[in-house]
């Protein structure tokens, strides 16, 4: 859609993401469960981090991104969801971060 006024327009694009996005208007507020990953179904990458994780005994990005065939960033993605998932804890930083499995 294009407005138009005397000395401007404006262009409105449709948002392509918004089926995507999660409405949540009717929920009410709680308190986060003590084990959150039974709320977040996990997909077959995660499944297969997180098998790799067992096995290992730790995982890292680089693991991720040779076992996934991903980019960086979306390995990143991965490891984040299963980190809020509470399935995957954070150890360390930067280059020397490993994640383990969370007993």
């Amino acid at each position: 859609m294009i407005e138009t006024t005397k000395n401007a327009f404006k262009i409105i694009l449709p948002n392509i993401n918004a089926k995507y996005e999660i409405r949540n208007d009717f929920a009410s507020p709680t308190e986060p469960s003590a084990n959150d990953s039974a709320e977040i179904p996990l997909s077959d990458r995660d499944e297969k981090v997180m098998e790799y994780a067992r096995t290992h005994g730790a995982v890292t990005k680089n693991d991720v991104i040779g076992l996934l065939e991903v980019s960086a960033s979306t390995a990143a993605r991965v490891l984040k969801k299963l980190v809020k998932s509470n399935l995957l804890k954070q150890n360390g930083n930067a280059r020397s971060t490993k994640y383990t499995i969370v007993k």
